[in-house]
């Protein structure tokens, strides 16, 4: 459930900054003749804290996004390089992954609250292709190998270490 959770905040935080270039109500964001965002996008919660903040410069994203929660504390942060760290809101360390091109690189890490390893996913050409799962003492549980028919076809074959 939280994987399904955390990719919507991606989607959510992909679709707010693509939509960024034409938003309205962010007086910091400031556009050229050629409809190029140009400066900070900052959006507030009702109670005026901050919520999202992206700078561009001529079009170009330079620096990092940022989510924070009504709290102030950083919720979610994609760099430039396409780094993606999401937290917990008392600040520790959720999960972790690179994408590039729109698609996941090299390993995702999901971590309990506890700071201990939840699982870590593999992936290989944006395919998702082995899943290790770690109990909250540290130990593993299981080991899948995630084999893909169709987009929707989905086996694992898995060795559980219980």
């Amino acid at each position: 459930m939280l994987r399904y959770l955390n990719v919507l905040i991606v989607i959510l935080l992909s679709f707010l900054v693509t939509s960024c270039s034409l938003h309205t109500g962010a007086k910091e964001l400031s556009e050229t003749k050629k409809n190029v965002p140009d400066g900070w996008f900052r959006t507030y919660y009702s109670e005026g804290q901050l919520e999202l903040e992206v700078n561009y410069e001529n079009g170009l994203r330079i620096s990092p996004i940022r989510h924070f929660y009504p709290s102030g504390q950083l919720h979610t942060e994609v760099d430039t390089d396409g780094n993606y760290h999401q937290y917990f809101e008392d600040g520790t360390l959720a999960m972790e992954f690179t994408e590039k091109n729109g698609k996941k690189i090299g390993e995702e890490k999901i971590y309990y609250s506890n700071g201990s390893l939840n699982s870590v996913l593999k992936y290989r050409d944006g395919e998702c292709y082995w899943r290790d799962d770690y109990h909250r003492n540290g130990v593993i549980r299981s080991s899948c190998k995630i084999l893909r028919g169709t987009k929707r076809e989905r086996r694992e074959i898995c060795n559980s270490f219980d």
